[in-house]
């Protein structure tokens, strides 16, 4: 039986492991004395470094692996991370050996196994999440002129080009490839904008395996080693180009405001903003630039006539409030601080500034392999319902309402699930709507689309799942955003789900619950 990379450890010296490669380069090695290096992947998506030294080619190791291709892994070294710069976050390394033996391995998965990181993420990142490789798409906005890096170098290795990319939340980093991938990036791009079909549509950018690091002072990714990869215009397994441009499309045809917007989030505490969801006297802000941000109402703010008529999906001119350091127990946003109303604030209406819903979609993979942090904010999710539990108790007691709970099954346009949990009214909320969905005169067993909006990732009898929090989740059937267009989502689904047939091994979860 073949082991996860997640089983690993240093005691045991027999390892059996069924392995992708994501990345390999150096390989067979320019010099006698290199190593190749490899980002090997398994199919729950745990990513590992790999390294063959030189030794194993001398002993007829196979020079003909390929990225993206299958490999049955077995008589390998397990050891504690030994490159300068580390790829994946693996406690552990690979290394090989004179018995190591790599043969092909014909599998069913066909995910890319994208670890994406959000844009404002990237431009605020950890000192942690810059030690590893990250992948990213997102839609070209600019193109430097090419550069030249004043360390010097031959010609190829001390030219650069930047570029700025833009995610469907209006977010944008900016890009440095150096080198060999600096003329990579350059070639493909200029093949794009001189195609005779080109008639400048949005542009579609996934990197892989590029770093966060600084450029000229200023967050940024950048190419270093040899792992990176850049795709232009392509589609993956995990990721439809059409479907991507037209929900960047929709989301940010109309984000730019005019000369005559009076925005500022700089000075002077002056915002425009819509009003996405409230939770309890706590309300999350959304900035027409795409930011949001928690805000809350005291109670001294009530007593002084504050408005009470304030309406989720509206847009209100905010003045005079404090800026403060986040307050909240569970935090919705990820912006570095929380406005709090005061006596002095003022809530204007004022006309929208965008007909954007701003959603802040996350894939149905990254929510399944979410890191800590990612589990400190809301996110939105869109997916097909594919199986619905009795409602259940919770064992902790409360109000009959309180204990009961129901879990729903999430499929999404390229067959990955999600398990999502409903809680008290939530739960109620969910069981009449979809009720009241499936007894209509007019369904005929016709997938039933969901948005989910501002529900936490967490976990659920052990397993990865989506949450409803306290007060801010929304939930949304068959609905028509500005966003997002039924009929096209629909459409991509039933294209993207035709052939696939789930295996024993997919996590989709029914569990045993008493129902009333």
């Amino acid at each position: 039986m073949n082991n996860f990379l997640t089983d690993l450890t240093l005691e045991k010296k027999e390892w059996f492991v069924v392995v992708k490669i994501l990345s390999i380069w150096n390989h067979p090695p320019k010099h006698p004395n290199d190593h190749t290096t490899m980002i090997l992947v398994d199919n729950k998506g745990t990513r590992i470094d790999a390294v063959v030294p030189p030794d194993s080619y001398k002993r007829d190791f196979p020079r003909n692996l390929k990225e993206g291709e299958w490999y049955f892994l077995w008589d390998f070294d397990v050891i504690p991370p030994s490159l300068c710069e580390r790829n994946s976050n693996h406690p552990y390394q690979l290394r090989f050996n004179k018995n190591t033996t790599m043969d092909h391995y014909k599998q069913k998965y066909t995910s890319e196994f994208l670890q994406c990181l959000a844009f404002p993420r990237i431009n605020n990142a950890s000192e942690e999440d810059k030690q590893f490789v990250v992948d990213v798409v997102g839609v070209v906005r600019s193109v430097s002129p090419i550069g030249r890096l004043l360390e010097g170098g031959s010609d190829l290795d001390s030219s650069y080009v930047t570029f700025k990319l833009k995610d469907l939340a209006g977010h944008s980093i900016n890009c440095v490839a150096k080198g060999s991938f600096c003329e990579e990036f350059v070639r493909k791009y200029s093949r794009r904008i001189s195609d005779v079909n080109y008639h400048n549509q949005p542009i579609m950018v996934v990197l892989r395996f590029w770093r966060i690091s600084e450029f000229g002072g200023k967050p940024c990714l950048i190419t270093k080693g040899g792992c990176p990869r850049m795709f232009i215009d392509e589609n993956f397994a995990d990721i439809n180009r059409d479907c991507y441009i037209c929900f960047f499309t929709a989301g940010n045809k109309e984000t730019a405001s005019s000369d005559n917007d009076n925005v500022s989030d700089e000075e002077g505490h002056l915002l425009c903003f819509l009003i996405h969801g409230f939770c309890l006297l706590a309300s999350l802000l959304q900035h027409l630039k795409g930011q949001r941000i928690d805000a809350t109402v005291p109670t001294i703010a009530i007593k002084r006539n504050f408005p009470r008529e304030l309406r989720e999906g509206q847009w209100y001119l905010l003045s005079e409030f404090d800026v403060i350091p986040p307050s909240l127990p569970e935090r919705n946003s990820d912006h570095f601080y929380q406005i709090s109303c005061n006596r002095n604030t003022e809530v204007d209406p004022v006309r929208p500034k965008s007909q954007s819903d701003f959603f802040n979609c996350v894939d149905f993979f990254s929510i399944n392999n979410a890191s800590e942090e990612d589990k400190q904010y809301v996110v939105d999710v869109c997916g097909v319902v594919v199986s619905v539990s009795p409602v259940g108790r919770l064992l902790e007691g409360g109000s009959d309402m309180d204990s009961r709970y129901v879990t729903f099954t999430l499929k999404d346009t390229i067959g990955h699930y999600l398990n999502c949990v409903a809680k008290g009214n939530f739960c109620e909320e969910f069981v009449r709507k979809y009720s009241r969905r499936i007894s209509d005169v007019d369904y005929h067993n016709e997938p039933i689309m969901i948005v989910l909006r501002f529900w936490r990732i967490s976990l659920f009898q052990g397993k990865p799942c989506l949450i409803t929090g306290v007060g801010c989740p929304r939930i949304f059937f068959d609905p028509n955003f500005h966003d997002i267009n039924r009929q096209k989502f629909m459409k991509c689904y039933t294209q993207g789900n035709g052939e696939f047939t789930p295996s024993d091994d997919d996590d989709v979860f029914m569990e045993e619950v008493d129902s009333n």
